[in-house]
């Protein structure tokens, strides 16, 4: 009994990392070849949020990264319809992604500026 309950919890924990974890950024290097669907690469730009936060306290000494997380978070499903519905179901180039990714990034954080590249 004790052994059963435990295996139950482990799937439980495994499968809640596999299920909440961010994407390897490697799964998008070769978009041409491998497309991915928009769904992963939304889920790849959402899970940017904390980085995102983080450089916005940096770059802007009045800005709370908890307010920054807590705003992000709020924000992260109206985001993700808004720029999903302007995105093709399977992105095959990096522009695309890139697109998607400042879109997203700017819609999570619509007060922060995004630094030159």
């Amino acid at each position: 009994m004790v052994l059963k309950k435990l295996f139950i919890a482990t799937v439980f924990i495994v499968t809640s990392v596999i299920c909440f974890a961010a994407p390897d950024p490697a799964r998008f290097s070769n978009l041409a070849n491998f497309p991915a669907s928009k769904a992963e690469v939304l889920d790849f730009f959402a899970h940017q949020r904390d980085g995102l936060c983080y450089e916005k306290t940096i770059r802007n000494k009045d800005a709370s990264y908890k307010d920054c997380m807590l705003r992000a978070e709020e924000l992260d499903k109206s985001c993700r319809i808004s720029i999903g519905a302007k995105a093709e179901e399977w992105i095959d180039s990096a522009e695309e992604f890139k697109r998607i990714g400042l879109n997203l990034m700017k819609c999570l954080a619509p007060d922060y500026e995004m630094p030159d590249s």
